[in-house]
């Protein structure tokens, strides 16, 4: 299950949701703030968790039930792609990074 929150929702607001998400349903919590929009992956089993229970948080614009395998991968869940530095080097950017170790070359 994924929850988008409002626009403007604060950092320990989402915290706060998170710990109540954990401990009143027993679910893992996956947040990811974003420029404009906050995500919450809920992971685990999230069928006694209702749709209809979460819309009405204050700070819930959005309830999207996730059937599809892999979540935590999921471009549902996950949909801005997953940029590592190391150096001056961006993998998962915009440009073409060929990674080479001593059995190929």
């Amino acid at each position: 299950m994924i929850l988008v929150l409002k626009n403007g929702v604060t950092r320990e607001k989402t915290e706060n949701l998170c710990e109540f998400l954990q401990k009143n349903y027993g679910v893992q919590t996956n947040t990811i703030y974003g420029s404009q929009t906050t995500i919450i992956g809920l992971v685990g089993d999230t069928s006694a968790v209702g749709v209809e229970a979460m819309q009405m948080l204050e700070e819930v614009e959005r309830v999207m039930k996730v059937q599809e395998p892999y979540k935590r991968a999921n471009r549902k869940f996950h949909p801005d792609n997953t940029i590592v530095r190391i150096g001056d080097v961006e993998i998962g950017g915009d440009k073409i990074v060929v990674c080479a170790g001593p059995c190929s070359v």
